[in-house]
């Protein structure tokens, strides 16, 4: 996989579909396709992938964080938050985490619940006060 480390993403995801090919039970290379199409911008596609490598092995919850962000590309909060939900399962106090769940929450509507992720977020890990998103959130430093 060569080409995934040279961050040669199109001739990554070939190299995937040529496992895929093979062994369409890889739910390592459904993973890591997806990934691929991620970095290209393919969203879609990349749910897709995702989604299944989630379908051969639902205990893996770093895909369930891949499928979320390609989730949140697309405007696709409800379904964004449900896969944070399952991440902060096994991690509850992952700031990242929380900072996108609160995000999504927000643009749903849902500003309060997702006040408080963002603020959580913030106490687990300051630096996130300096995000990009938090800022154009209007998020307050108030605890």
């Amino acid at each position: 996989m060569a080409h995934l480390a040279l961050e040669d993403y199109r001739r990554a995801a070939d190299d995937f579909n040529e496992v895929l090919r093979r062994d369409p039970r890889n739910a390592e290379a459904h993973n890591s396709r997806g990934g691929c199409l991620q970095a290209l911008g393919q969203h879609n596609q990349a749910v897709r992938d995702f989604s299944e490598a989630i379908r051969l092995d639902p205990d893996r919850p770093l895909t369930y964080f891949a499928r979320a962000s390609s989730l949140r590309d697309i405007h696709e909060h409800a379904r964004a938050i449900k896969d944070l939900d399952v991440c902060l399962g096994e991690q509850p106090d992952d700031a990242l985490v929380l900072l996108w769940r609160g995000l999504s929450l927000l643009e749903l509507g849902k500003r309060d619940l997702g006040l408080a992720d963002i603020r959580k977020a913030i106490r687990l890990d300051p630096e996130m006060r300096a995000d990009p998103d938090v800022i154009a959130a209007g998020v307050g430093l108030e605890p």
